[in-house]
């Protein structure tokens, strides 16, 4: 599909497609979103008391993340940095 109808109509890739979508219906949605971050502060305040996390689940968020480009500015500054900054 993306080698011939998506290349010759100029569309966005398959998989672009559905990580924009995955990010903008999922990931962002308030309720999912609030349950993320709670998540993520649960992790960091357990680590920070000295508890040892799988850093194969901190490394899959991370890169999550990374590819969905919920680590931009907005995303920490909204919901992170000052929970972090404490």
């Amino acid at each position: 599909m993306d080698r011939d109808y998506v290349s010759k109509e100029n569309l966005e890739s398959v998989y672009d497609l559905g990580l924009r979508l995955f990010r903008k219906d999922i990931i962002l949605f308030s309720t999912t979103r609030e349950y993320f971050n709670n998540a993520l502060r649960e992790m960091m305040t357990r680590e920070r008391h000295g508890e040892i996390l799988d850093r194969t689940t901190i490394n899959d968020i991370s890169l999550m993340l990374t590819k969905l480009n919920i680590n931009e500015a907005d995303f920490y500054d909204e919901d992170l940095q000052t929970w972090c900054l404490q």
